[in-house]
């Protein structure tokens, strides 16, 4: 008894005050393993590149070597309990990943996607749980024992199921018509397979089975022949209404769609697979296409010509003209040995209609077309009208920083000359990009609300104005401005002693036969009622809105009297929050065409007294 006491003694002396309880390792033969899920090899090592006695996995019909788990075991409680939970969730997840591994080696991506959300949690408990273990080789062990085959395998198909998800949000974005969501959804796409290739190419992934590439890509070829579908619904409703000007709106969407299509189809397997997708989905699309595409071709060409009277390029008309009239021979041809079914009658009514006015220029010039422009100058506000006798009206210029976009639309359009210039009052974001105008251009009159103000921009305007001793101008509530004698423009409001510079907006209802265009400035909601108690006519067929579409401005009572068809606003990327949601939504509940300079850019609304044409730039 007395040598036993001596000698654990010693052992306390030599390891410390706490007694360790020493590790019990299992030595398991080849076929055994140990509660780890190794074993320690004692015959054949060599054969597998161990040395004799060397701890090991088998794994996979492969020989992983790992730290003994054993070794730095805990010595608490505590730690053998937190060490033994992180094995059995191992054993959970390497369940789970057999299961997944089944789901990858049947190539059914369905299959591996139900999988995925249970697999990725335990991989995730199972990492919390090995956080717990002490002892850094312990940690490296489990890690390298269960955390890493799960993650290789979720490298794996992580993209792929990733791929399958999204095609099923542009699913249900089809079935609900959110069209450009869908659209949207369907370039993530793109992106994601392109991600995919890059992180596989570089990681150098064990390849999926061809199954899943397979099942994805007929997926995708089916939603984008969906997608095709629902814009060849809207196409064909074009169609048979006669609307040759909506067919030519959606022409470039249904046709770029139909593209990417045929491409989707194409990388579908299997000629008989690819065949089916090409009946179901592009034989219609085609013959739609095949029924418009020289009806549509016909008025781009015209709309050129238009574009070369209008410029005074009258050398190039003619052979314009020659080319459409090809075009027309051309389309007889394709469409009488074709049998393609005939289009409504109307469509070759506007076409011939439309040609006849462009092929006597005289014609073309007395059809006396009024234009408005709203030019795209950022967060500011600018508009130029262009009277039926050549007469130009710039009002407000934008910031000074965005003059580059003014002055090359006023170039482009080959004017020299503004014969009025109304500045609706002095803050910047109007009146900056006056200032080179007044520097390149002969203005011969100037138009001001009156209401001064202390910013070098608008003192380097009046300067200008002085120097250039251009006709200088008060605009007063309740008269007239006159430029041409066909056009009648009105001033509504001008209040040089409003405190608010907003306030003092030059208000302009600007009238050439039937139709009526209101200019609002940054006159606010207080100003519009103001309006409507003095009785004008505020009756418009088109509203600038005002203050860039700030909620101060466009009220519901203001809406009403106006009663536009078609509404443009001025705007660009700023922290305002313009244009304010609630007149967005006002103005689409009303029913009222709107467009902004941020979405469409330069906005060109013509007229002959009596129609209204709209063209934007983008």
């Amino acid at each position: 008894m007395i040598k036993k006491r001596k000698k654990i003694l010693l052992n306390t002396l030599l390891l410390g005050t706490t007694l360790l309880i020493a590790p019990v390792v299992t030595n398991a033969s080849p076929g055994g393993l140990d509660g780890n899920g190794g074993h320690t090899c004692r015959t054949n090592c060599s054969q597998y590149g161990l040395e004799n006695g060397e701890y090991h996995y088998h794994r996979n019909g492969e020989i992983v070597k790992v730290t003994t788990p054993t070794t730095n075991t805990p010595t608490t409680n505590s730690s053998n309990v937190a060490y033994q939970d992180a094995v059995n969730q191992g054993k959970i997840l390497n369940s789970k990943l057999s299961a997944y591994h089944q789901a990858i080696n049947s190539g059914d991506i369905a299959k591996i996607n139900g999988l995925y959300d249970a697999f990725t949690k335990q991989l995730k408990l199972v990492e919390s749980k090995i956080g717990k273990v002490s002892g850094s080789s312990n940690r490296s062990s489990l890690n390298e024992q269960y955390v890493r085959p799960a993650k290789i395998a979720i490298e794996r198909t992580i993209y792929e199921v990733s791929q399958y998800r999204l095609l099923s949000v542009i699913s249900a974005d089809i079935a609900n018509g959110n069209i450009e969501k869908a659209i949207s959804n369907t370039e993530k796409l793109e992106r994601l397979k392109d991600r995919a290739d890059e992180i596989k190419d570089a990681g150098g992934y064990q390849q999926l089975p061809s199954g899943v590439n397979k099942s994805l890509r007929a997926s995708e070829a089916n939603h984008q022949g969906n997608l095709l579908t629902h814009l060849l619904a809207k196409y064909n409703e074009a169609i048979n209404s006669g609307d040759i000007y909506e067919i030519d709106f959606l022409y470039d969407q249904f046709t770029k769609q139909l593209r990417i299509t045929e491409l989707k189809i194409g990388q579908v397997s299997g000629p008989n697979n690819r065949t089916a997708l090409n009946e179901k989905y592009i034989t219609p699309a085609k013959i739609a296409v095949e029924r418009t595409i020289y009806e549509v071709s016909q008025l781009r060409l015209m709309y050129v010509i238009v574009d070369l009277i209008e410029s005074g390029q009258t050398s190039e008309i003619d052979s314009k003209f020659k080319v459409l009239d090809r075009l027309k021979n051309r389309a007889d041809e394709i469409k009488d040995t074709g049998g393609y079914k005939a289009l409504p009658s109307i469509i070759k009514e506007d076409l011939e209609g439309f040609e006849g006015e462009l092929r006597n220029p005289q014609d073309f010039s007395d059809l006396g077309l009024f234009e408005a422009h709203f030019i795209d100058v950022g967060q500011g506000d600018s508009t130029l009208l262009v009277t039926p006798n050549g007469k130009t009206v710039l009002i407000d210029g934008g910031k000074e920083s965005e003059a580059d976009q003014l002055i090359q639309h006023l170039t482009d359009l080959g004017i020299q000359t503004i014969d009025l210039m109304v500045a609706t009052h002095p803050d910047a974001d109007h009146i900056g990009g006056l200032v080179p105008v007044l520097e390149k251009f002969e203005v011969k009159k100037v138009v001001d609300s009156g209401k001064s103000h202390t910013t070098q921009t608008y003192m380097d305007y009046l300067s200008l104005i002085d120097q250039k001793n251009i006709p200088f101008e008060i605009a007063q509530e309740g008269s007239f401005l006159n430029v041409d004698s066909a056009v009648t423009i009105e001033v509504l409001n001008s209040l040089d002693e409003s405190s608010d510079t907003n306030d003092s907006s030059v208000v302009l209802k600007v009238s050439y036969d039937e139709s009526d265009f209101l200019l609002t400035g940054d006159a606010d909601a207080e100003i519009e009622a103001e309006m409507i108690a003095e009785g004008y006519n505020l009756d418009s067929e088109v509203l600038k809105v005002g203050h860039h579409g700030s909620d101060t401005s466009t009220s519901q009572a203001f809406l009403e009297a106006v009663d536009p068809i078609i509404a443009a606003v001025s705007v660009g990327d700023n922290s305002y929050g313009h244009p304010a949601p609630t007149v967005m939504d006002r103005l689409t509940s009303y029913g009222v065409d709107l467009y902004t300079t941020l979405q469409s850019g330069d906005i060109i609304i013509t007229t002959d007294g009596q129609e209204l044409t709209v063209y934007t730039e983008r």
